[in-house]
């Protein structure tokens, strides 16, 4: 009875589960091949993973080596580059401090002595005196080249002329010229160097000399931070000394300078009187008298008196100074003209109040003036019109 209920149950079982097996050795066997199946593909995949791993780890190590092939590469490319560059730096410097020019080797730049740049010409007379014939020589080569320049109208109140001649003949045989490189402000920085060098001594011939020369041609173009400085400093060395290498011509001279910037610059009238009864008013000759007359007009604004002198002015150093006070006298004339006249004739306009180089088209031009030329004569100028009475 018992075994016909296990073949019963049997059955029922393996309709619902056809994978059923009766005996535990069927079952055990059915067991085995499942666990053999899924072990032997456990293991094909471990074989693939473990390939596909070392295959990764092969292309990893070939993106590496890549990596470092490209990177040496790159360094190699960055310090050839480099070194290019290292190599046109070098050239460029050699090029820059090459003086192949005989004439620039000979003439050998010196620096300031204010910045700490050079000492060489505090050290050697030799070399100042050297440096001050250089200075000259360029000078003369830049009036011969600058004929229209005003320091070559009077080259001689600048140089002696025994020197003169002599430098211009060492200019002519110096060689190849250096007019393209020779300006106005070459030389005056070339003196302030020499002069920066000779602040150490105690003034002598060469000093004075050198400080002369600087007033005289800075005063001609009207450069008062060269002038100004120099004019004090022989100034202040002649009135501690009374055995001055300076003598009293060139104090007249250089104190006129003063003067008149001190007035027509500064508008320092009172320190303009003052340095003039110091030094000019013991000095009886027409030349302190005719500043003296300058100082007065400038100061009373007689502007007729005043442009009679800047006109008849021959020095240019002097007339340079009082271009300074030019635009201020020139808006006086206009408006006491405008305030005076009804009309006015273009002759006695530009003839006697008027600088020289002026017209009255270039002054209405340069002071918008409301001034108009008469349509009937264009020789008369309407400066305002008459308002007629009803």
């Amino acid at each position: 009875m018992e075994e016909e209920r296990k073949e019963e149950g049997s059955k029922l079982l393996k309709q619902f589960d056809p994978n059923y097996t009766t005996s535990r050795g069927e079952r055990n066997n059915s067991f085995s091949d499942q666990s053999y199946s899924t072990k032997k593909s456990y293991n094909q995949n471990n074989r693939e993973s473990s390939r596909g791993g070392r295959w990764r780890a092969y292309s990893n190590r070939n993106s590496d080596f890549n990596r470092s092939r490209n990177s040496n590469d790159e360094d190699k490319n960055f310090f050839q580059n480099q070194a290019a560059e290292e190599i046109a730096r070098s050239k460029q410097r050699a090029l820059r401090f090459s003086n192949d020019d005989k004439k620039f080797e000979k003439q050998r730049e010196y620096g300031f002595v204010s910045r700490g740049e050079d000492n060489r010409l505090q050290k050697s007379s030799n070399e100042r005196e050297s440096y001050f014939k250089q200075i000259l020589m360029n000078f003369i080569e830049y009036c011969s080249s600058n004929t229209s320049s005003t320091l070559s109208d009077k080259i001689s109140h600048f140089i002696e002329k025994d020197e003169l001649s002599e430098l211009t003949a060492d200019t002519n045989n110096s060689g190849e010229s250096l007019k393209h490189s020779i300006t106005i402000d070459t030389i005056l920085n070339s003196l302030r160097k020499l002069r920066e060098a000779l602040l150490f001594a105690i003034p002598n011939e060469f000093s004075k000399k050198v400080f002369l020369f600087s007033i005289r041609i800075s005063a001609a173009i009207g450069h008062h931070q060269t002038y100004i400085p120099c004019i004090m400093y022989l100034l202040s060395y002649y009135k501690a000394n009374k055995e001055s290498v300076v003598t009293m011509e060139e104090v007249e001279e250089i104190t006129t300078l003063l003067v008149l910037h001190l007035a027509h610059f500064n508008n320092s009238n009172s320190k303009a009187l003052r340095l003039y009864f110091e030094y000019l008013h013991k000095i009886d000759n027409s030349k302190t008298g005719k500043t003296f007359e300058v100082l007065q007009s400038w100061i009373y604004r007689d502007y007729y008196s005043w442009m009679k002198h800047y006109n008849m002015e021959t020095d240019n150093a002097k007339a340079s100074i009082m271009k300074f006070g030019l635009s201020t006298m020139v808006k006086h004339v206009i408006d006491c003209v405008s305030k005076s006249y009804f009309t006015i004739t273009k002759h006695q306009l530009e003839q006697t109040l008027l600088p020289r180089g002026y017209t009255y088209e270039s002054l209405v031009e340069s002071y918008n003036l409301t001034w108009k030329g008469d349509e009937k004569n264009n020789q008369v100028i309407i400066v305002r019109d008459r308002t007629t009475r009803k």
